[in-house]
């Protein structure tokens, strides 16, 4: 009879750990890409993206053709290649290779397929560490969305086109990889440094300063850390700035009116840099 009292009151016990603690963690590990988990048991077989790359540089598409390095290099770059598109569910175009040796880490650039081949936010870099894949996709992908995010809101406060964004850099990210379809505040975690031009046909001096704190509040509320210049031009076809030449239009010629906010948990500011009378 003691006997079936302690086993009742252990499977009691047990029961109620699994109830309290066994349906919580409900999340996914994180899985881990091993270079090994793409080796391929054939290797002469290329895929089309191999193919092509061969292709642009020139050299024979048939494997057998290929010189011992570049069947090995052809290899790794596939390997590399597929490790992004299972991780990203995206394709992307070849950009350049690095083979191991003489201090030189094995490297595959690449770019997201779309992507603007003169703009260096978008080139990928993948690599090999203890056997894992790694890569910084991540960084562009928060940029985008990042820049998105600022270009939506600048539309939408001028009901206008004539506005361009660009996110510069990932300062600092303490959240890791993020799923944007779920997340809709940062938490103070993640840092980006941005700008914003808005043509002198929609906004002046004044607008601008308005504007300015407008996008140090709109910026607190999302809880992002960083800083955001804002500028004015004149003389100026918006859509055609990009990220490279932006920085062309920081001269009195052109501006009218510039503004730079920082912001973080703790403090904001909005600072004049420039006002052309």
């Amino acid at each position: 009879m003691i006997l079936k009292k302690l086993l009742a009151i252990m499977t009691a016990a047990v029961l109620a750990v699994c109830a309290a603690g066994c349906g919580k963690n409900t999340e996914k590990a994180p899985k881990h890409y091993m270079a090994a988990d793409y080796e391929l048991d054939d290797p002469a077989q290329l895929d089309d993206w191999q193919i092509n790359v061969l292709k642009s540089k020139g050299l024979p598409t048939d494997y057998n053709e290929l010189k011992i390095g570049q069947r090995d290099s052809i290899y790794r770059m596939g390997m590399m290649h597929r490790y992004l598109v299972d991780k990203y569910g995206i394709e992307f175009e070849y950009a350049g290779y690095y083979r191991a040796g003489f201090g030189q880490k094995e490297e595959l650039i690449v770019m997201p397929e779309g992507a603007d081949r003169n703009d260096s936010r978008s080139i990928v870099s993948v690599r090999v560490k203890n056997g894992e894949f790694s890569d910084n996709y991540g960084d562009y992908e928060i940029l985008m969305h990042i820049e998105k995010m600022y270009d939506d809101y600048a539309r939408d406060y001028f009901g206008s086109d004539k506005v361009k964004v660009f996110a510069h850099n990932v300062n600092d990210n303490q959240l890791g990889e993020i799923n944007f379809d779920n997340t809709d505040t940062f938490d103070f975690k993640l840092g980006i440094s941005t700008v914003v031009f808005i043509s002198s046909e929609i906004c002046d001096k004044d607008k601008c300063e308005a504007f300015s704190q407008s996008l140090l509040d709109y910026s607190i509320e999302k809880e992002l850390v960083g800083t955001i210049r804002i500028t004015t031009v004149k003389d100026v076809d918006i859509a055609k700035l990009t990220n490279a030449n932006c920085s062309d239009y920081y001269t009195d010629y052109f501006l009218v009116s510039d503004y730079k906010i920082s912001f973080d948990e703790d403090s904001t500011n909005l600072l004049e840099l420039h006002i052309n009378d």
